[in-house]
């Protein structure tokens, strides 16, 4: 993510998505309490699911509500581990990351 927000067309690209400033805000958001959140309303989702008669429209609303829920309990982690991961592997090089990354 922190490269296609700001694609390697020099050296010289990283700025603020790629500053020490938000991988420390990755590293205080609540990623773990979204997936939380996400897996609730998934296992809400199923319950209401399990309530429907097979075949009819409602269930596979619910159904996709389901799915949907339970993908974006796995994407908010995946992003949170992949983008800081980007960070730690971009700081080990000779450019490193900058603090805030706002200037031109």
């Amino acid at each position: 993510m922190p490269d296609i927000l700001e694609p390697a067309a020099d050296p010289n690209h990283r700025k603020f998505a790629h500053s020490l400033v938000v991988g420390g805000a990755l590293s205080v958001a609540r990623f773990g309490e979204m997936q939380l959140s996400c897996r609730r309303r998934a296992d809400a989702a199923h319950q209401r699911l399990l309530s429907h008669i097979p075949g009819c429209p409602e269930r596979d609303t619910t159904l996709l509500e389901v799915l949907i829920w339970r993908f974006l309990a796995g994407a908010a982690v995946g992003f949170a581990v992949g983008y800081a991961s980007h960070l730690v592997l971009d700081a080990t090089t000779t450019k490193g990351l900058p603090l805030i990354g706002l200037s031109a």
